[in-house]
Order: structure tokens, then sequence, then C-alpha cells
């Protein structure tokens, strides 16, 4: 079986973190508590 590539991260660098969680928050990505300078968010697989 071949299977096909897929994304399952995403990599940002931004200069002010909170304003960053804040918005993608608002686009639904949940961040539980985000503390510190490297935070992480889990990505719901897409449906094929």
């Amino acid at each position: 079986m071949i299977m096909k590539p897929q994304a399952n991260a995403l990599d940002l660098i931004v200069s002010d973190g909170a304003a960053a969680v804040d918005f993608c928050r608002r686009l639904g990505l949940d961040f539980g508590d985000a503390i510190g300078d490297h935070i992480e968010c889990e990505l719901a697989p897409i449906a094929n």
C-alpha cells in the first residue's frame, strides 16, 4: 500500500506569542495553558 504524504505540523515564528495564540484561539485552535517560549497545538487530520 502506498500512502500519500500529509502535513501534520506547522511552525510559526512570531514576535508576540500572546497575540498569536489569541488570534489562533479565535480560529478555534486549542493551545491549553500556552505558557513559555515554545507553544504547541495539535492539529486534527483532514478527512479525504
